[in-house]
């Protein structure tokens, strides 16, 4: 049981990094699934280990690495609303057939509420 929250409590985590990719570059009309993921202040590439959801941004001190910026706050809380969204669908929603939905559904309420930032 814990070893299963803890699955799903990553996997929330990535996609929620990934929903944050959605949020930067498709006002910017960029493609989300090409390129490298880039400070917005710098335009530094981020390095692999600084793209790690939630404890990148706690290791870091909320700054970027290159130029000492600080990075947005909405970040690690889309990733730690999207965790808990996911172990929520995935310990409350009673059967299979209606999980995908309920993570669709998430996936867009988390975008739509932190697309204006």
């Amino acid at each position: 049981m814990i070893l299963e929250a803890f699955g799903i409590t990553l996997l929330g985590l990535f996609f929620g990094s990934f929903i944050n990719v959605v949020l930067f570059r498709l006002p910017k009309q960029k493609n989300p699934l090409m390129g490298r993921s880039e400070c917005v202040h710098c335009l530094s590439k981020l390095k692999w280990y600084d793209l790690i959801p939630v404890l990148s941004f706690l290791f870091l001190k909320g700054r970027c690495r290159s130029c000492n910026e600080k990075i947005f706050w909405y970040y690690p809380v889309v990733e730690l609303s999207t965790a808990l969204s996911f172990l929520g669908v995935f310990y409350f929603i009673p059967t299979n057939e209606h999980v995908f939905p309920a993570v669709i559904y998430f996936f867009t309420f988390i975008v739509s509420k932190f697309v204006l930032y």
